[in-house]
């Protein structure tokens, strides 16, 4: 029994999530053009000089995913941030102003952007017009 429980806890423990950004995608036409990961370790190589700030909150992975759509390109960056409380930290920094997106637990947008928080994620859409409020509310709803 001792052994069984051993191997359920290694096997648990050392599980890595599946990508979400690799099983999804923004509608039937768009196909991802890249994806990339970053850890605590390396995240200051994507985001220099704003990696503190999401360290400082709890920050736990990023995926990034690249799509192309009909006629645009949108960026989409899912921060694992640990807990509620680590996605409302980092977006108390990044998700004030602009128009209220209604997604998530709380959201707003601009021309070019889209941030939200739900649960333990924070989510940047970025690309052109209003292209990234409609990605934001097509990706909260498949966020685990």
């Amino acid at each position: 029994m001792r052994w069984v429980l051993t191997c359920l806890i290694f096997v648990c423990g050392c599980a890595s999530e599946a990508p979400l950004l690799e099983r999804w995608r923004p509608g039937p036409e768009w196909w991802a053009a890249r994806f990339e990961e970053y850890g605590p370790e390396d995240l200051f190589s994507y985001i220099d000089g704003g990696a503190e700030a999401f360290l400082r909150c709890g920050f736990r992975r990023l995926e990034v995913g690249e799509y192309e759509g009909p006629e645009e390109t949108v960026v989409v960056e899912v921060y694992d941030m640990g807990s509620s409380e680590g996605a409302r930290c980092i977006y108390g920094v990044y998700g004030i102003g602009g128009k209220p997106l209604r997604t998530g637990d709380e959201g707003t947008w601009v021309e070019g952007g889209a941030y939200f928080r739900e649960g333990k994620f924070f989510v940047r859409v970025l690309g052109e017009g209003n292209t990234p409020a409609n990605v934001a509310r097509s990706l909260s709803g498949n966020l685990p």
